[in-house]
């Protein structure tokens, strides 16, 4: 058992996204791209249907060309790459997801992607809960699992899942 929280920086994200993405089939969908969530979640999109929503036209388009990417969208799948102006005006809605996967740079913008993907997604993973505002993002959620012995903090929420077997597989991060 871990004793110490370790700082991982910015990918400190992918202990719990991995096992997540390998426990579901369907489709996922990142609200804020990054080096390291966009690369991961575009090796499993010659699979399944993957979208990125940044609102950072720059960003997504350094994130989108380091990466090759694949994508047959007329089979629905591939990794779908989306500028949004706003996360509040973005189509997220249009299909049931497996994971949402949260990190888009407006903090106080990430808690209503939260409640908006409630119903809509089989988990919701939020990176950064340590921040005030975002630790309480998934007090509504029938099921959470936060691992605070990493920083920055990832949280998921589900309605569905009761996530044991995700407390099972990272066991060996508990606080």
């Amino acid at each position: 058992m871990k004793t110490s929280v370790q700082h991982l920086g910015y990918g400190s994200h992918i202990v719990t996204l991995l096992p997540c993405i390998h426990w579901t089939q369907g489709p996922i969908l990142e609200v804020g791209a990054g080096y390291y969530s966009t690369a991961l979640i575009s090796l499993y999109s010659h699979t399944r249907y993957c979208r990125t929503m940044e609102s950072d036209r720059l960003w997504l388009e350094k994130v989108r060309n380091f990466f090759p990417v694949f994508c047959d969208l007329s089979k629905d799948i591939g990794h779908d790459f989306q500028h949004v102006n706003d996360y509040r005006d973005a189509v997220m809605e249009d299909r049931a997801w497996d994971i949402v996967f949260i990190d888009q740079g407006d903090y106080h913008s990430r808690a209503e992607t939260a409640q908006r993907m409630k119903d809509k997604s089989r988990l919701v993973i939020m990176h950064d809960t340590e921040i005030e505002g975002l630790n309480t993002a998934l007090d509504g959620y029938r099921y959470r699992y936060d691992l605070k012995s990493i920083l920055p903090y990832t949280s998921i929420g589900s309605q569905v899942d009761d996530l044991s077997w995700l407390a099972e597989i990272l066991k060996v991060y508990a606080d």
